[in-house]
């Protein structure tokens, strides 16, 4: 009786949600505001707005028109049509630029609906299309890119010393801020020192067996490994004091289900503590310091920081039937809780996304990421905001920017998930100071990083090419350098040949493949030269080859390049494929020490890693 009790609940949910697609989820005056919406009722509209309804909400609606999740009561009026309700809209504060999750604005669904009435209403004098600005001025004017094209540094030959066998590893491990390189082989740690042929050991845990180190940190004397393990659980191992903080008795792990592991985590090295966040249980705050740990509450969500990262907020469900949401803060110093919050969305904050993991910096915002346009206000680095002048706001972007810093100087890179909306994946660079402004680098990022000495490495992808394929990271178009000192950029292939270009013929023909990617290798460690190691690979051929089929239109070919910058602006080309055949993996200290890695399988199945050093010869 109880299950067809529920199937008919079921039925009648998804029978309603069928013939009603707008069923509404948005709670409160919202809800109301958007009913008003639907209806065509100004009058509605007016009370939920004068009522406190966000006119600029979102609406999530289950089962929803794809084209309302995450609509606004504009978009809504412009999707049902009602001229008179945009009208309405518009004249009382509006934004007609924030589009849906698809990144269709109000306007671009008029045209595309040929709603000639809406159309002008929406192309009025006091509405704009969503434009994404570029970067700021002074006087907070917007002006057009316009980075001046430099000739490139002299190209000199990379060459490299005997390559030194370095012996078959478990594990690899070399962080950003490490000096040296963590090697594990079964329970044995060893490291390696730039410069050196033999591994030293570390320690030995027996722990460390069978385990996958995911990120570590350098703080003061201390070694921290934070690993996954399929057999025993995830752990964390301060190497100097052989100190190992089990987190086995995690929420939600028992015989029934899959062993939890950790996705994501926020170091805070300023307060001397790192908050881990597990896939299949609950999060984890960790004193670096005094090397013990808390196990926060089964169904605390993390939400976001504090400005200065000291404090954690997470969100946990309360009530009879654990219904009502509510706000809990954690200090990061000592992990006690704390109850009472600032004032949401008064003071900047930064939000929190599982892909947050291994960096330095986070976004500032000032506004909700939902319910309006995000307000970026800048970053914290370390543990210290900084508040900049930026005026390039983004425009409900799905994904958190990401941040690179390096020797004093940060890139702010957006990522959208939609490689078809138009003007995208832009890429900002500055000092990291307060007040700085932001410089607009260029559109249509693949990859970047942070040189060190004012330059920025960025790649750009080829738009026209995403015909073809989808992935911007096979179809690069050039690698750039940018130079804050003469606020000029420069080609990295300058005077490089490679393959020559494709027949306009072919363009477009699904039987060819015309791949052209780069791979950004970061120098790792300590030091004042930056480095930047770039694999190039350019690939084309006829698809129909792999059915053996006779008439190929274009042969297989292949053209590969190895470039090296460094931040005092040299550039070196070589092929690394004349020492070692195929790597999988290559690891760069800024001493100009070179680690590649090949894939080997054991007896037992188990994947290792055989290194070998490659020392790098920079005149």
């Amino acid at each position: 009786m109880k299950t067809k009790l529920m199937l008919f609940c079921i039925l009648c949910l998804v029978g309603c949600s069928y013939h009603h697609p707008r069923v509404i989820v948005t709670t409160g005056e919202d809800a109301n505001l958007f009913l008003g919406v639907f209806s065509g009722n100004i009058k509605e509209i007016s009370s939920a707005v004068q009522a406190g309804a966000n006119i600029n909400a979102r609406h999530y609606g289950l089962m929803a028109a794809a084209r309302l999740d995450g609509a606004t009561p504009l978009y809504a009026a412009v999707f049902d049509n009602k001229p008179e309700i945009v009208d309405w809209l518009l004249s009382h504060g509006a934004d007609p630029s924030i589009p849906n999750l698809t990144g269709e604005t109000p306007l671009q669904l008029a045209k595309d609906q040929k709603l000639k009435r809406i159309v002008e209403i929406l192309t009025k004098e006091n509405s704009n299309e969503l434009v994404l600005p570029t970067s700021a001025s002074p006087d907070g004017k917007l002006q057009d890119i316009d980075i001046p094209l430099d000739k490139a540094p002299v190209l000199k030959e990379l060459k490299s010393g005997e390559k030194i066998d370095l012996g078959l590893w478990d594990d690899v491990f070399a962080g950003e801020e490490f000096n040296f390189m963590v090697l594990r082989r079964g329970s044995e740690i060893h490291y390696l020192k730039p410069g050196s042929d033999l591994s030293v050991p570390m320690a030995n845990i027996e722990r460390m067996k069978n385990s996958k180190i995911v990120t570590g940190i350098c703080l003061d004397d201390m070694v921290w490994l934070f690993c996954n393990s399929e057999k025993e659980g995830p752990f964390a191992v301060e190497v100097n004091s052989k100190t190992c903080i089990e987190f086995h008795k995690l929420y939600f792990w028992d015989i029934f289900s899959d062993v939890p592991y950790i996705q994501s985590w926020v170091f805070t090295p300023h307060v001397k503590s790192v908050l881990l966040d597990f896939c299949g249980a609950s999060c984890i705050w960790v004193d670096l310091e005094k090397k013990t740990s808390i196990e926060l509450p089964s169904g605390w969500q993390l939400r976001s920081f504090n400005a200065t990262m000291d404090m954690a907020v997470f969100s946990r469900k309360e009530g009879l039937i654990r219904t009502e949401w509510t706000s809990v803060g954690l200090d990061m110093k000592t992990g006690e809780t704390i109850s009472k919050l600032p004032e949401p969305y008064k003071e900047p904050w930064v939000e929190y996304s599982w892909e947050t993991k291994d960096r330095q910096a986070y976004p500032l915002y000032t506004l909700p990421v939902r319910g309006g346009r995000i307000d970026l206000s800048g970053f914290s680095f370390n543990g210290t905001p900084y508040l900049q002048k930026i005026s390039h706001d983004i425009v409900d972007v799905p994904y958190p920017p990401v941040f690179k810093a390096r020797d004093g100087w940060i890139s702010s890179y957006y990522y959208h998930g939609d490689t078809q909306f138009l003007r995208n994946y832009p890429l900002f660079f500055s000092q990291v100071k307060a007040d700085a402004i932001p410089r607009l680098l260029s559109y249509d990022v693949a990859y970047n990083a942070v040189l060190g000495a004012g330059k920025c490495v960025f790649s750009k992808f080829n738009r026209d090419a995403m015909n073809i394929s989808y992935s911007m990271e096979d179809h690069i178009d050039n690698v750039f350098v940018y130079d804050a000192a003469t606020g000029k950029k420069w080609d990295v292939l300058e005077g490089i040949d490679g393959l020559p270009p494709i027949d306009p013929k072919l363009k477009g023909k699904g039987n060819i493949q015309d791949i052209k990617s780069v791979r950004f290798v970061n120098a790792f460690g300590q030091g004042d030269n930056g480095m930047l190691l770039l694999l190039f690979y350019h690939g084309r051929c006829d698809a129909r080859a792999v059915a053996l089929y006779s008439e190929l239109v274009i042969p297989h070919t292949e053209w590969r390049k190895t470039i090296l910058l460094t931040s005092e602006g040299r550039r070196y080309q070589g092929d690394l494929r004349n020492e070692i055949k195929q790597w999988d993996f290559a690891w760069l200290h800024r001493s100009g020490m070179l680690i590649l890695g090949i894939h080997e399988w054991s007896d037992d199945g188990n994947r290792k890693t055989h290194l070998y050093r490659l020392p790098l010869k920079l005149d």
